[in-house]
């Protein structure tokens, strides 16, 4: 069936002449990859058996031979005529021998020669600078760096996420070998406050816990402090670095105390927070105004209060000249009933003394005095009981202040 159409072409002139007789090979044309035979024209045939010799393109060449072109148009059919050997046919069946450190570089190259055949391998070439000797290469053919090197790690490039392996700067390897995993490569739970830290996007890793730290959006704030949203992606989550401080957590100086109005309040100062003591406030002087002992605070109103200077006594009271810069300014402390001054003109009677053991003409000289029970001193003139003739105190105490 090969040649079906070849034959049947021409088959008028064919069918003529073998009514005259057998066909002449000089009418039949050969297939591709036949060539006519010598004398054609004198052979009687019809078909590429009978009139024509096969060439070498139609030769398969077995293992160990490879086909050469320029063979094509010669007529043959065996390996020795169309075919070359081999490199790796050659070697088997011992034409040649590689020298150390050679082998043949392309198996099924036409050759059957060392020369033509045995290309140097790997380990005759000398890895160095930054590149390594690739370990899987050493019987690979090759003469350069490309061929046969791995650059060391520290020249390696790594994909994105991951890093060198510090620990293999100086060696040989691909990506493979060199790169390590990094937090880069790792994501966190935002949701519950958790995010990896800038210093450690490109250290090495195996798993997300590697790299994930607490920040201050999980943070809750302590009593006294109150939370910071614009610190919500800060690390190392604290009072101190999530939440802004209320007064009621500040710390006044010595001396000072904290000001109630301002426990709510966010600050960090003695200024916001404290109130200092008034030691140091200056009252108004045209007020009659000195400051309180142990007040604390900035103004008149915190720090000062009245001299009995400024006082108006109420009705049926005098002023104290004596207690002119005595404080509170009330009546209890500035003013008395009249006839207190007039008393103390007399001779105030000592501790262990007594009206009793007066004589007559040294009795109405004398007063006591006693506190009472509102802390008032009462005082009570001495007067001459006829009636008993004794010296004894008045029964008309003044309620007065003793200065």
């Amino acid at each position: 069936m090969k040649f079906a159409g070849l034959v049947l072409v021409p088959c008028l002139a064919i069918a003529s002449k073998l009514r005259a007789g057998r066909a002449t090979c000089d009418a039949w044309t050969c297939s591709e990859g036949y060539v006519p035979k010598l004398g054609v024209k004198a052979l009687e045939g019809a078909s590429n058996e009978e009139c024509c010799l096969a060439t070498c393109k139609l030769h398969d060449c077995s293992a160990g031979f490879v086909a050469n072109a320029s063979y094509d148009s010669n007529t043959g059919a065996s390996d020795a005529e169309c075919c070359d050997k081999t490199c790796s046919g050659a070697f088997e069946d011992g034409s040649f021998m590689c020298g150390t450190n050679e082998k043949v570089g392309q198996p099924d190259k036409a050759g059957a020669s060392a020369e033509e055949c045995c290309e140097a391998t790997c380990g005759a070439y000398d890895c160095t600078g930054d590149w390594s000797p690739h370990p899987s290469k050493t019987n690979s053919t090759g003469s350069s760096a490309e061929d046969c090197c791995v650059p060391l790690c520290m020249k390696v490039a790594c994909d994105a996420g991951y890093i060198l392996d510090p620990t293999k700067l100086e060696q040989g390897g691909t990506k493979d070998d060199c790169c390590v995993k990094s937090c880069d490569l790792f994501t966190c739970d935002a949701q519950h406050g958790f995010g990896i830290p800038p210093q450690k996007r490109h250290q090495q890793a195996e798993r997300s816990e590697d790299c994930c730290e607490r920040q201050c959006r999980s943070h809750v704030c302590s009593d006294g402090w109150t939370k910071d949203h614009t610190h919500d992606d800060a690390f190392d989550p604290s009072d101190e670095t999530c939440c802004l401080m209320q007064c009621q957590s500040f710390q006044c100086p010595a001396g000072w105390i904290s000001n109630p109005a301002k426990k709510g309040m966010i600050g960090n100062t003695a200024e916001i927070c404290c109130l200092p003591p008034c030691d140091s406030h200056n009252c108004s002087a045209q007020a009659n105004m000195v400051v309180k002992d142990g007040a604390h605070g900035r103004t008149d109103e915190a720090c000062c209060e009245k001299t009995c200077a400024a006082h108006s006594c109420s009705k049926g009271l005098v002023a104290v000249d004596a207690r002119a810069q005595s404080v509170p300014g009330d009546d209890a402390t500035c003013c008395e009933v009249k006839g207190c001054e007039e008393m103390r003109k007399l001779t105030k009677l000592q501790s262990g003394e007594s009206c009793n053991g007066l004589a007559k003409e040294d009795c109405g000289s004398r007063f006591g005095s006693f506190v009472n029970s509102k802390k008032r001193a009462v005082f009570a003139r001495c007067d001459f009981d006829r009636s008993l003739g004794l010296c004894r105190l008045s029964s008309n105490e003044l309620d007065c202040v003793d200065p």
